[in-house]
């Protein structure tokens, strides 16, 4: 709903002068004309969601890598939603409701799958994560239980490989956990 209600604002701004134009035109209408605080209202409303925009649209496409870009992006949203002292006081109410509803995905549980997902994805690996020493002991736990998941499964294991297949095989269970971090796998 605010997309499109930034859609509408954005439009209303881009023609504000016709439009005001068109309306002082005919005497009836004139009290429909916004005033100049109403209109920074709109500017401040604009301000503080055109990033939102922006990160809502590149996250929306079907053929891009998302699950690892989501955590850089939401930094980047919280870092442009702090209050500078140039903000109007609707400015700065509008970025802390934002930021205090999004603050309720802090601790949500997809949250380590995605920290997971950065740090494999070599764009960003450990730099948006705020705990990097935990995600890198998750993913070594992740890799462990896959590891001693197929050492168990499979008799003929480990000892009995060369250096190659052992390789071929950690390579497996790397691209294993790569896939049940960004869901194309069950059981993450």
């Amino acid at each position: 709903m605010w997309w499109s209600t930034l859609k509408l604002v954005k439009r209303f701004l881009e023609n504000q002068l016709p439009i005001c134009k068109t309306l002082l035109e005919y005497s009836n209408k004139k009290h429909l004309m916004l005033e100049g605080n109403e209109i920074s209202a709109l500017e401040d409303f604009t301000t503080a969601t055109e990033l939102l925009e922006d990160i809502t649209s590149s996250l929306s496409g079907e053929q891009y890598t998302t699950a690892s870009a989501v955590l850089p992006l939401y930094m980047k949203i919280k870092n442009n939603l702090q209050n500078k002292d140039e903000d109007s006081s609707l400015l700065k109410s509008i970025k802390s409701e934002i930021l205090e509803s999004l603050n309720k995905y802090e601790s949500h549980p997809m949250s380590s799958n995605l920290q997971l997902s950065t740090l494999c994805d070599p764009r960003f690996r450990l730099n948006f994560i705020e705990s990097p020493e935990e995600v890198k002991k998750l993913a070594v736990a992740k890799m462990r239980n896959i590891y001693t998941t197929q050492k168990t499964s499979n008799p003929d294991n480990i000892k009995t490989r060369t250096k190659e297949q052992n390789k071929k095989g950690l390579m497996c269970s790397v691209q294993i956990v790569i896939q049940k971090i960004q869901g194309i796998l069950p059981g993450s």
